[in-house]
């Protein structure tokens, strides 16, 4: 795990084409860990091992939209940078890196518009142009940069479907064709760029769906092979003296065409090559006499080719060779097409390819079609609709973009593990047959509880005890007749609540205590209504929570306390409600120095207000006075020392925005650390300082992740004056002196407001940086563009409750 004590954030400096954008980064997250492909109900921690259980098929790393992957296995290189978004097109820079496209807000740390540079080691470069809307096409000449796509503005100036960037600097130039509609393809040869895509207008002509416009001045040239209105080109490839198109449109050059054509480069004129493909073509790939076609056709020449196919650059005949797409031919789709040597990379949405079992990604041998063994394990696979538009090649690396999330695919159904150091699953692999909703561990054992009626193909319905090395389960088999949603172990006792009414050989009603060595129910019968969804055990008390009514026959509302020994229900009686009793609940129970901590679905405790959460004396049974309260429901509670996890559905918690996630202190305050997950998070563990997540979300503190995530808290609570970060204000400007633009990078050893302002050596505001906005404590960074600046001295201002600090900064031609 990174140092939750660093201070600063090391970057390079960052262009930006418009205004000063800050990047914060309140925590630390684990860069390559493992995560599912579904969602995460319960976690737990055994050593330096995270176990996690739910409703999944995969083991996989969160890629985002862009996955960099070894050439000759399909591994995913450990430094691929996460994008969150998609990427639609890739082109290598020329220099060891890559530009990519698409639709996305953030590359790795780095917020980037839909366009971003790579450095040779993946890590993100300054480059930082920004579209607006959509990149589709990229083609790099010299030391321009070709971009096409639906967007307006391009390099911050306005620029309809297509512009031209400076490869160095991100900067645009004048060269301005203006599509009135979307670039799909660019391709660039001598003094014309060929353009792509849905427009009917480009370069100052008409123009349907293909046009030749001049490198100098961007109008279009006489060049015009199509006359159908509606005409859609998205790929494009050279051949000789001849242009090779593909797309939607039944007309080309003058001639019937369907799909695919080749066009004269100097008149426009179709030639006699006419594959006649049923369907859209989206990538070609050119070799000597073979054109690989990929696309959404089930049709070639007459021939059955499914999506895929090669025919004849000469006669335009469809070859013998076969890769096969599939096996689901309704939705499956190649949308990219890359040839390495004798090897063809094949991206789209499928499920097979090759006579092998692919998903979003293949590699295919040219000559004979069949599957090597590369393979990236793409997905995730419960999605028949996730894409890899893009493919490129550079050096030993070959870069997939597309709306895929996640590579390096492991099975793993419903239960998996990860190591915390490495990030990597580990072969723990118990295969239940069905949910696992509850787990707790205890010693060498996970034990599980859920909807499954197997584990390791073995019977053990709905609670089982696994070891936690081998993943072997324990024989026995408690037969639960129902679902298990609560567990715990204490002292060789498996105490279990659900719905069920006979478990471990006896009639037990939704709560019962198992002997951890045999399985069997123990006299222990504290008696529930159904809707057990919660249990705790501290010393002689075992805490019940849920949506029952009556425990023991004796009622109590949601959460009660039994004896441990006896099972008799106990005077303590919090009472937890609702002014909607039918949705009340307590989810979860955590037990606390001085405190018996709830989360659920509530608004009162014994009468008192309390909004989803509440700290309750484990004496009187009265809700204490603290009182962070969630706006929705709590789905789990974990105490760290002085620290309260909670996790939820909830976007606000204390009357702060916290999203699904939130750390409160035993004071009731709740703390800056805030990771803000986009879906619910339904369990939490800590372990050495680091909290671990799980859930349906997809995103975490502005990274793509899936389902999990494990991050260190760098805040320390309850200790006043205690700087988190180890040290006090701090700033620094990189580089210096300043050409175009430079990087403000300074730590808040607390969170409050923050102004900075740029002087000049008069004193006087030459910019406003950020104004009184409220920031956490952590390190930051502010991107500083010259724009308008005269040469010469300033000062870069900060301003804190901490203090206030300037540093120079010399602008210079």
């Amino acid at each position: 795990m990174p140092n939750p004590r660093t201070p600063l954030i090391s970057v390079a400096s960052v262009l930006v084409a418009c205004c000063v954008t800050p990047l914060v980064h309140a925590q630390q997250v684990m860069p390559n860990l493992w995560t599912p492909d579904g969602t995460v109900f319960t976690t737990a921690v055994s050593g330096n091992t995270l176990y996690m259980g739910g409703v999944f098929r995969f083991l996989g790393r969160s890629t985002g939209g862009g996955a960099a992957l070894d050439s000759s296995t399909g591994v995913l290189l450990p430094a691929s940078p996460r994008v969150n978004g998609t990427v639609r097109v890739i082109t290598p820079d020329g220099a060891g890196g890559w530009f990519l496209g698409g639709e996305f807000d953030r590359v790795g740390t780095f917020a980037r518009q839909n366009l971003a540079r790579l450095n040779p080691d993946l890590s993100v470069a300054a480059w930082d142009p920004g579209a607006n809307l959509a990149v589709y096409a990229l083609a790099l000449s010299g030391t321009r940069l070709y971009v096409g796509g639906s967007f307006t503005t391009c390099g911050g100036l306005p620029r309809s479907g297509i512009a031209a960037l400076d490869a160095t600097t991100g900067a645009p130039n004048n060269w301005d064709p203006t599509a009135n509609a979307t670039v799909l393809a660019i391709v660039v040869n001598n003094n014309i760029v060929y353009a792509g895509g849905l427009f009917s207008a480009i370069g100052g002509s008409t123009r349907y769906g293909i046009a030749a416009l001049a490198t100098n001045n961007g109008h279009a040239t006489a060049w015009s092979p199509s006359s159908d209105a509606g005409s859609i080109v998205g790929a494009i490839t050279l051949k000789g003296g001849t242009v090779l198109l593909g797309g939607s449109f039944i007309h080309m050059g003058g001639q019937p065409r369907a799909r695919l054509a080749e066009v004269q480069a100097s008149t426009g004129v179709a030639t006699t090559w006419d594959p006649n493909v049923d369907l859209d073509v989206r990538a070609m790939a050119l070799s000597g006499t073979t054109l690989y076609i990929g696309g959404i056709f089930s049709n070639v020449g007459g021939q059955p080719r499914t999506r895929l196919a090669a025919v004849s650059s000469v006669s335009g005949l469809p070859t013998a060779w076969n890769a096969g797409i599939g096996p689901n031919a309704v939705v499956s789709e190649v949308d990219a097409l890359l040839l390495v040597g004798q090897t063809l990379y094949v991206g789209g949405n499928f499920t097979a390819a090759g006579g092998q079992s692919r998903r979003c990604l293949a590699a295919l041998d040219a000559t004979s079609g069949v599957a090597t063994a590369w393979d990236s394990n793409a997905g995730p696979s419960d999605n028949t609709e996730l894409h890899a538009f893009a493919l490129a090649a550079n050096g030993g690396t070959i870069f997939a973009g597309g709306d895929f999330t996640m590579a390096g695919l492991v099975r793993r159904d419903n239960l998996g593990a990860v190591d915390l150091t490495s990030g990597l699953p580990t072969n723990w692999n118990p295969r239940p047959s069905g949910i696992v909703r509850c787990m707790a561990t205890s010693g060498s054992k996970v034990y599980i509880g859920g909807d499954f009626l197997q584990v390791a193909f073995g019977q053990h319905a709905r609670v089982a005890a696994i070891d936690a090395v081998s993943g072997v389960p324990d024989p026995w088999n408690a037969a639960s007749d129902n679902l298990v949603t609560a567990i715990a172990v204490d002292n060789g006792t498996i105490y279990v609540g659900g719905n069920f009414a006979s478990i471990g050989g006896r009639i037990q009603y939704s709560v019962a205590a198992l002997d951890a060595a045999t399985g069997l129910a123990l006299s222990w019968n504290p008696n529930a209504d159904p809707g057990l969804d919660a249990i705790a055990v501290s010393g002689n008390t075992v805490y019940l929570g849920g949506t029952f009514q009556n425990v023991g026959g004796q009622v109590r509302r949601r959460l009660a306390a039994v004896d441990r020994t006896t099972a008799a229900v106990l005077p303590w009686n919090p009472d937890i409600t609702t002014s909607s009793p039918a949705t009340a609940t307590v989810h979860d129970i955590a037990i606390g120095p001085g405190a018996v901590y709830v989360g659920g679905v509530f608004d009162r405790v014994g009468g008192v207000p309390r909004g989803n959460v509440a700290a309750i004396d484990p004496v009187s049974g009265l809700a204490t006075a603290w009182n962070p309260s969630a706006n929705f429901e709590v789905e789990d509670v974990e105490t760290a020392g002085s620290t309260i996890y909670l996790g939820g559905g909830f976007n606000s918690v204390g009357g702060l925005p916290r999203n699904r996630v939130a750390a409160v202190s035993d004071q009731g305050v709740v703390t800056a650390w805030n990771p803000n997950a986009n879906g619910f998070v339904f369990a939490i563990s800590t372990t050495n300082g680091n909290v671990c997540i799980g859930g349906s979300f997809s995103q975490v503190a502005g990274l793509p992740l899936n389902s999990a995530a494990v991050m260190n808290d760098p805040f320390v609570v309850g200790v006043p004056g205690r700087e988190p970060w180890g040290g006090g204000l701090t700033a620094s400007v990189a580089p210096h002196p300043m050409t175009s633009e430079s990087l403000l990078r300074f730590a808040l050893p607390r969170a409050g407001i923050v102004s900075v302002e740029l002087l000049d050596t008069a004193g006087r505001r030459a910019r406003s940086l950020l104004r009184s906005q409220w920031l956490d404590a952590g390190p930051h960074e502010l991107r500083l563009e010259r724009g308008e600046l005269s040469a010469g001295l300033y000062f870069v201002r900060l301003r804190t409750s901490e203090g206030t600090v300037s540093r120079k900064l010399v602008v210079t031609r």
